[in-house]
């Protein structure tokens, strides 16, 4: 099944929804990588943004 597959239906994927898939690697730096994807996310909606942010 794909996210596709579930589209409209009660089974769908919000489009809000943040997904990481992460392996072994270290806390910093995948701190660092949200916090890069979350800057460059910040023009299109900053509220919502920042909120996220301030929990990393």
């Amino acid at each position: 099944m794909t996210h596709a597959s579930v589209q409209g239906t009660a089974l769908a994927v919000p489009a809000d929804l943040v997904r990481l898939s992460v392996g072994v690697e270290d806390l910093a730096d995948l701190r660092a990588d949200l916090l890069i994807g979350l800057a460059a996310a910040r023009e299109a909606s900053p509220v919502r943004v920042q909120r996220m942010a301030s929990f990393l």
